[in-house]
């Protein structure tokens, strides 16, 4: 396994498109980029919140700043597999994660039965901080295959496309169990994301422009808690009533961020 980078602050731009776009991305990008070490997989996560949804609701808000924490492995993990525990934080544009490396069994444990892993650093001592904070639960289970490329020129840039993401809410694990149900309806859309330390070379802002790729806010938990809620009432439209039990979401979760 590569080294594991626990903690890291970056950029990421993210364009929703087609197959025939991300084709055509990768023809004008293919003198730029090459397959990474790990060139194509699928990742599996389970997405944690609090039982009032405060994570999703804040995320409904559009914050300057915003967090989540996910169990990540990026194969379908056994007894020895990593699996990651991470929060992602959002602010003022930058994304930034704190991670530890864990097996499924300390994960799960950690999660599910609030048993600690024997893990003593600063990172631990944070996510132990946030886990009596929000006391997280699994919510969702999701999945996506991912093909991954790096930039020869720029040792910081990375491109993904993310396809194919389905998820459930029954039996939440890091394993795939067959219900899962797709996300996004269309199965022709790609969700291509730009990595950076810094900011985006001149050749790829070169890429998105001539391609008029327009920047889109897409966090996959987020939408599946949005859609969840207006499946719940009944309707995909922004209806009076659909507002009205989104106010009240967001009054709850004012109050419940008061609380902690």
């Amino acid at each position: 396994m590569a080294e594991v980078i626990e903690s890291f602050l970056r950029t990421e731009y993210k364009y929703r498109m087609n197959h025939a776009q991300a084709e055509e991305f990768m023809k004008r990008a293919s003198d730029h980029i090459v397959p990474d070490i790990y060139p194509q997989y699928t990742v599996y996560n389970i997405y944690c919140d609090s039982e009032d949804n405060r994570m999703a609701l804040r995320c409904l808000e559009h914050p300057d700043y915003k967090e989540k924490l996910r169990f990540r492995s990026y194969v379908d993990p056994d007894e020895n597999t990593p699996v990651f525990m991470e929060v992602k934080k959002k602010f003022d544009g930058l994304t930034g994660k704190r991670r530890i490396v864990l097996n499924e069994a300390s994960a799960m444990a950690y999660l599910n039965d609030h048993v600690r892993p024997g893990i003593d650093s600063q990172i631990a001592r944070e996510l132990d901080f946030f886990m009596k904070t929000y006391r997280p639960v699994a919510k969702v289970s999701a999945f996506y295959d991912r093909r991954c490329y790096a930039s020869t020129g720029e040792q910081d840039v990375r491109v993904t496309f993310d396809e194919n993401i389905r998820y459930r809410t029954e039996n939440v694990s890091i394993h795939e169990d067959g219900t899962e149900i797709p996300l996004i309806d269309d199965p022709d859309t790609v969700m291509l994301e730009i990595k950076a330390d810094r900011r985006c070379p001149m050749w790829l802002t070169e890429i998105i422009s001539d391609m008029k790729l327009r920047r889109t806010s897409f966090s996959k938990y987020t939408s599946i808690y949005e859609k969840q809620l207006k499946e719940t009432l009944g309707n995909k439209r922004r209806t009076p009533a659909f507002e009205a039990a989104y106010a009240a979401g967001k009054k709850e979760m004012k109050s419940c961020l008061i609380q902690y």
